[in-house]
């Protein structure tokens, strides 16, 4: 019983991270687009 609630924190951290780094990684990707789009916009 023990060791499963240890695992379950251990996959909820981990699907945290991985969350955590795909959302940086999009946000990444994508603020470059966002920038020159909002550059056309108002220019």
């Amino acid at each position: 019983l023990w060791e499963q609630l240890l695992w379950k924190r251990r996959i909820v951290r981990f699907n945290f991270k991985f969350k955590f780094n795909l959302i940086c990684e999009i946000s990444s990707i994508v603020e470059p687009f966002r920038s020159s789009f909002w550059l056309e916009q108002r220019y």
